[in-house]
Order: C-alpha cells, then structure tokens, then sequence
C-alpha cells in the first residue's frame, strides 16, 4: 500500500513538474506586448501601398542627430531608415507623417518641441525655437505633414542665424533622388 501511495505522489509530481514547465516554456515565449510602438494613425496605408524616399536632416543647437545608429535602423516596416542609411526615409505606406516617422523611434515632434528617444527635450524658449522646412521653405505642419517622394526636410532647434539655417538646408542629401532612380533602373 505505502509503495502504491508513493508511485501516485510520484506521478503526481512529475505531472505537475511536466505540466508546469510546459506551461512557463509556452508563457515565456510568447510575444509581449510593446507599450512604446506607437499605434498605426487612421488613414495610413496597407505596407506596399507606397514606395517613396524622403532625405532629412535634424539638427539640435548646431549638431545633427545620427540617425544611422542601429537602434534608428527599420523601426516599423511602415516608415524606417535603413541600410545604415541615417539621411534617407524610407516610405512604405499611404498616408505617412513626419511625425509618425519619430514616433516610431521613439521620438516626439511638434511645433513646440523636440524630444529625443533619451527623454530630452528642446523645446521652444526665449531665443531658441524649432523650425520645419520641407524643400527648402518654412513649414507650419510640423509633425502632421504628409511625406512626399523626393522631400527634403530639415528640422533645426536653436538659434541659428539666416546663414547656419542656409547651411543646414544645403547639408540635406539628394539620396531619396537617386534612390528612386536606382530602384526605377531595377524594376
């Protein structure tokens, strides 16, 4: 009888230890559920609905943000950098805000401020304010301007004279250009 009860807590126990360690395997690989990706915004596209290029810069207090860093590098398969390419957005939906594009990375952009996936914030004050240029003129969409093919956008906080902001504009590349040819070429 006492070895009969002993087989049984045996069983028990490794059914218990087989069924409980299923249970934690399937619990630990399941995905988890990302707070940070931000939501797809109402009236974007399916991906493949577009395939279009933008260059960009921004600058903070004179020096420009590196955006060809890993972390920055194909954020969403919507809009993205990619190829250690940190000049060249890369549009795969309908429908694509500026602002979208910085959401996806972590980022906040508006027409008040300028926060980084870090927390810090440039934000407008006393001589130092953000500006938006899409195409070499002044923008007042800010973080709502739908991206276009071939767009080149520069986003500059501080306080630049007429000259430096000549500058920066003049540092945006011509890669949404020739990409487009490069992928006209091989289609």
């Amino acid at each position: 009888m006492k070895k009969e009860r002993k087989k049984q807590i045996i069983a028990l126990f490794i059914l218990f230890f087989f069924f409980g360690s299923s249970t934690f395997a399937i619990v630990a690989f399941l995905p988890v559920p990302d707070n940070t990706t931000p939501q797809i915004p109402a009236g974007v596209g399916s991906i493949g609905s577009t395939h279009e290029h933008a260059d960009f810069k921004v600058y903070i207090n004179g020096n420009t943000i590196d955006f060809s860093q890993q972390k920055y590098q194909v954020a969403s398969p919507y809009i993205h950098v990619e190829d250690g390419n940190g000049n060249l957005i890369h549009v795969h939906a309908t429908g694509e805000t500026i602002g979208f594009f910085f959401d996806t990375l972590g980022m906040k952009f508006n027409s008040t401020c300028f926060v980084l996936d870090t927390g810090e914030e440039f934000c407008n004050q006393d001589d130092r304010t953000l500006k938006f240029y899409v195409n070499d003129f002044t923008n007042n969409d800010f973080e709502k301007y739908l991206l276009k093919d071939l767009d080149q956008i520069l986003i500059s906080y501080g306080n630049e004279t007429e000259e430096q902001i000549q500058s920066q504009l003049d540092s945006i590349t011509d890669d949404a250009y020739f990409e487009g040819r490069r992928g006209s070429i091989l289609r």
